[in-house]
């Protein structure tokens, strides 16, 4: 009897490898994965050489046996669609293999998910895009390691990981030229949800939902970063800057972390960031709404907090008034003292009245943060800021030209092959105006210079 069900048994696992397109190695040439073709197994650590790609159709599942790992020094292109999602997948729910290890190359997914994995992309140089895409079940390193990599781009992806799994955060990011995270939700990482550090010149960080983690956003060694319209709730702690890297958080809702903002890193004296916080809502923080040091540089205005007074001017101490905490809907009601006291100087709200404090502004819904603002053509930011600020396209567009003028009209800069970066530290305080050429259309941005 026993002879009997064990040859069943193997006749079993015969048909399921039978099934699958059996893969490994190093490719040698350009190749497509169909979903005709589909499912695929790779048995043994996968290389994508620099001179050829590799292209997954929508709806083709990918098994990965234990420990191995996709290798990417080419190009990698996973794109699906709204009804036909990319899987890759352990072969076996009780391991997991390796991810994606990369160098000097451009990966780009869309509709994917990806899971039982020991991380999801670790990649030194090159290009990223991530979008609608979800990864979960990430348990061994950072889930996105990017290091010195030219443009990371990451939109509405979900990144779930395990509670209580070590120091591993969802998203780090080290010297890169720049990193946009938008609209994304990332929840339960053992450390931060992004951080951010070795002097990352430009990070845009908004509309993005993040839950049980360290930081929410932690920005680090002489970096630079703009966060907006984030909701960071359950936190160690909201915000963190440290060693010498600069933060501008403008619109944001940090609810229930046990910090609010910290401007150092541990117990070092020495470790002090620069943090310029407005229009934010601190609530129910367990702690301080607050923690600096001697060498940190921490300005708050225009914000609200519920627990204690904040330094600088014009804020708040009352109760928000959110429509409904525990549903996570932190839209304000009509009576919340957040409506119209923000900073004038703000763009006005979608009605024309002086912006709201928080996240949300008054009538939107908790949607316009999981779901997010769409991301047009371009990023500037931040503004206000210093007579520093940062200008790219998004979606690989060229930027044409760029105009910098005052309210009366006068030109203080043109150029038809801008940089990244503008440094204009004579600029008097004031409103200015950028006008941006992309593809032949032309858009106006204010910037406020402090």
């Amino acid at each position: 009897m026993k002879k009997i069900i064990s040859f069943f048994f193997f006749l079993f696992l015969l048909e399921n490898i039978i099934a699958q397109t059996i893969i490994g190695g190093i490719l040698s040439q350009n190749t497509i994965f169909t979903k005709t073709n589909s499912p695929y197994l790779i048995t043994s650590n996968l290389t994508i050489p620099q001179a050829f790609f590799l292209e997954i159709e929508p709806g083709c599942e990918i098994n990965l046996l234990e420990n191995v790992e996709i290798i990417v020094n080419g190009t990698f292109k996973a794109i699906g669609n709204q009804t036909d999602t990319i899987y890759f997948k352990s072969s076996n729910k009780n391991t997991l293999w390796s991810g994606i290890t990369a160098t000097m190359c451009s990966i780009e997914f869309e509709y994917v998910k990806l899971t039982d994995s020991k991380k999801i992309i670790n990649q030194n140089y090159g290009n990223l895009k991530l979008i609608n895409s979800l990864f979960s079940n990430i348990n061994g390193f950072d889930g996105i390691a990017l290091h010195s990599v030219k443009k990371a781009f990451i939109d509405k992806c979900k990144l779930v990981g395990i509670k209580n799994s070590g120091k591993i955060d969802a998203i780090d990011c080290d010297a890169a030229d720049s990193i946009t995270v938008t609209n994304c939700q990332i929840e339960n990482w053992g450390d931060d949800a992004i951080d951010i550090g070795m002097q990352t010149s430009h990070a845009y960080i908004a509309y993005n939902f993040v839950k049980g983690c360290d930081y929410g956003l932690s920005v680090g060694e002489n970096s630079k970063a703009f966060a907006e319209r984030n909701i960071f709730i359950k936190n160690h702690g909201g915000f963190q800057s440290h060693y010498g890297a600069t933060l501008i958080a403008d619109h944001n809702t940090l609810y229930n972390n046990t910090f609010g903002v910290q401007c150092f890193h541990g117990g070092d004296a020495n470790s002090g960031g620069n943090v310029h916080v407005k229009n934010t809502i601190f609530s129910n923080r367990n702690k301080n709404d607050y923690q600096i040091q001697t060498s940190s540089l921490l300005t708050i205005s225009y914000c609200l907090s519920d627990k204690e007074n904040l330094l600088g001017n014009n804020n708040i101490l009352a109760n928000p008034n959110f429509i409904d905490t525990t549903a996570q809907n932190f839209s304000l009601n009509a009576h919340s003292p957040c409506i119209d006291a923000g900073d004038f100087t703000s763009a006005k709200d979608s009605d024309g009245s002086i912006t709201d404090i928080g996240a949300i502004t008054y009538k939107s819904d908790i949607n316009t943060i999981i779901h997010g603002k769409k991301i047009e053509e371009y990023i500037l930011f931040p503004s206000p800021n210093f007579g520093n600020f940062s200008l790219f396209s998004l979606n690989g567009k060229k930027i044409e030209k760029v105009q910098i003028f005052n309210e009366k009209g006068i030109v203080f800069f043109s150029s038809t092959t801008p940089k990244i970066s503008f440094e204009f530290t004579n600029f008097a305080r004031g409103v200015y105006f950028c006008k941006i050429k992309i593809n032949k259309q032309i858009f106006t941005e204010k910037i406020v210079v402090f």
